[in-house]
């Protein structure tokens, strides 16, 4: 995000976080990110919608004094305009 202030600012939104366990975030989600990151490089316009899945019965742990819930399962979308052909 260092190629725009603004990016780099909304990145650290609250909304746009969610507690992981720290060796998901670490690997296989680390390896995603970095494929994404190369996608966005290449193409002119990419949309990306990440979220936790917040079904009750899958929900891994909870963490702090206020009991925040860590999701054991993510998911991520992309949407890119590509040339036909």
């Amino acid at each position: 995000m260092a190629f725009d202030d603004k990016a780099m600012d909304e990145s650290f939104l609250m909304s746009n976080m969610s507690p992981q366990d720290p060796a998901f975030n670490r690997g296989i989600w680390k390896k995603l990110e970095e494929t994404v990151h190369g996608y966005a490089k290449r193409h002119d316009l990419i949309y990306i919608v990440t979220g936790p899945i917040l079904e009750e019965s899958i929900l891994k742990k909870t963490i702090g004094k206020s009991e925040v819930t860590v999701p054991k399962f993510f998911y991520k979308v992309l949407l890119m305009n590509t040339p036909e052909g």
